[in-house]
């Protein structure tokens, strides 16, 4: 994908193998600079895509930070916050069902939201929730641990999360087909057990380039079916 100008649109439609998208982590987790040594991104730009945005401890500059965890439970006063904004009562219903329950991970209660509502859930939460000026935190409190990687994710299920600590460079692929069962082929919780992983293993210390970590890198290998051939983010 490319604009008028013929600038290719890095965020969306690359073309890629699964070793491709691990060099573009590698090259994040080394700051931007090639195993050559030739810097090809500024340490401003690592820094915009790492630290927190203006809007949301969530993300950098077209990256998710990710915490060690995170907790999610239902406020007390959603009830009241969905009938004031008119929501649906089969949407009221999916997400007050929520209450007493404790999720581990945003991916694991939008699950949730997708078990009680089926596959439509989610242009109904885009129109009933987002579109009423809603957000997860009207609804939902939320703890974070600390920031421990960074993940960019793609369409159906394409990630790519590294974690600095352990010098860790995880991607996961899906090729597209019509028998797509989401949340199940989305593999949402792909991050999460990354990070779980990653704690596991012992800390490495950190290079003078690089978000973190040590030159003995780690890949992490997954079932990726056709990974030679490109697939479209």
């Amino acid at each position: 994908m490319k604009d008028e100008a013929g600038t290719p649109l890095g965020m969306a439609g690359l073309s890629l193998s699964a070793r491709d998208l691990a060099a573009i982590g590698q090259l994040m987790l080394d700051g931007g600079v090639a195993k050559d040594g030739t810097r090809l991104m500024s340490e401003h730009a690592i820094s915009l895509m790492t630290v927190e945005s203006t809007q949301s401890a969530d993300v950098g500059l077209l990256w998710w930070r990710l915490p060690e965890w995170e907790r999610y439970t239902l406020r007390k006063d959603a009830q009241r916050t969905l009938r004031e904004r008119g929501v649906s009562d089969r949407l009221q219903h999916a997400l007050l069902a929520a209450e007493g329950s404790t999720f581990a991970s945003k991916s694991a209660l939008m699950a949730h939201l997708s078990q009680q509502l089926g596959d439509d859930w989610q242009p109904l939460y885009a129109t009933e929730i987002t579109g009423r000026g809603l957000k997860i935190a009207d609804l939902f409190q939320s703890q974070r641990g600390p920031v421990s990687a960074y993940a960019a994710n793609g369409y159906l299920g394409q990630h790519l999360v590294v974690v600095p600590e352990q010098r860790i460079v995880a991607v996961r692929l899906i090729q597209r087909r019509e028998s797509h069962a989401f949340p199940v082929d989305d593999y949402a919780t792909f991050p999460t057990e990354i990070i779980r992983l990653a704690k596991s293993m012992p800390a490495l210390a950190a290079p003078a380039t690089g978000i973190g970590g040590a030159h003995d890198d780690v890949a992490v290998h997954t079932e990726i079916r056709s990974a030679a051939s490109p697939i479209r983010l």
